[in-house]
């Protein structure tokens, strides 16, 4: 006799064979769980990382499938946490070439491809000018680093025009002023006692920007000590360059 209420197990019979362990293998812990119990099986649980099997799903069980057990037998599952996230600093590749890039990046568990190519003054042809994460940013691995190859300078004509006024301690009188490109090739110069100066050159080849520089003349005075021990004050000339003044060229279309 018992009380209403009362809790009663009942224990079912496996025949005499037992039952079939289904497999649950690749189902979710939701469903392998739901699917082991609705034939009497009692389900353990563990978790480990996985670089195959995705998250909450089943990466083996134990005993294996089509084993046959008495109702009631424990039913080991192993349930997969989805890849361990590992984080890398992602290194600077810009002026390598396309195998050493990405050598570099696998070596540290990233991926890397190239997706464009673009001119470059300054980067040597097949070696990279641009990479879509920064140096030193933060990402897991396996991430995808994506970056563009230099086709070396673009062979192209450009104009500069541009206007220069005088130094601020220019006294007057004669002055060259030259306009170099940036590697130090002269591309033009004048001689002048006028400014503001306008400088107009065409069809300068391969160069996109250069610096302007003046050179003139200026008086200072000195005193100059005779054999007699006298101090008279003297003019003297002294040569003097103006600091660069950096200009871009405009590329002719």
């Amino acid at each position: 006799m018992l009380a209403p209420g009362s809790q009663v197990t009942l224990q079912i019979s496996s025949g005499a064979n037992g039952v079939s362990l289904p497999s649950v293998e690749g189902l979710s812990r939701a469903e392998a769980t739901a699917k082991l119990e609705s034939e009497g099986f009692v389900v353990k649980i563990s978790q480990t990382n996985s670089d195959t099997v995705p998250r909450d799903q089943v990466i083996s069980q134990n005993p294996e499938a089509e084993t046959r057990l008495a109702r009631g037998t424990v039913v080991e599952l192993v349930i997969s946490l989805g890849a361990e996230v590992v984080e890398v600093q992602v290194p600077d590749i810009r002026n390598q070439t396309e195998d050493e890039a990405i050598r570099i990046l696998e070596e540290i568990g990233l991926t890397g491809t190239a997706v464009d190519l673009e001119y470059s003054d300054t980067i040597e042809k097949g070696r990279v000018t641009y990479q879509n994460y920064s140096p030193n940013v933060i990402v897991r691995s396996g991430t995808e680093i994506e970056f563009k190859l230099s086709m070396g300078v673009e062979e192209a004509y450009y104009n500069c025009l541009t206007t220069v006024n005088a130094p601020l301690n220019y006294p007057g009188g004669d002055a060259v002023v030259v306009l170099k490109a940036k590697d130090g090739t002269q591309l033009w110069s004048t001689t002048t006692a006028s400014f503001p100066l306008e400088i107009n050159v065409t069809n300068i080849f391969m160069k996109s920007s250069g610096e302007i520089y003046i050179t003139y003349n200026i008086i200072k005075q000195e005193n100059v000590v005779g054999e007699d021990g006298s101090v008279t004050v003297q003019n003297v000339t002294e040569q003097v360059t103006s600091d660069p003044i950096s200009v871009t060229f405009t590329k002719i279309q």
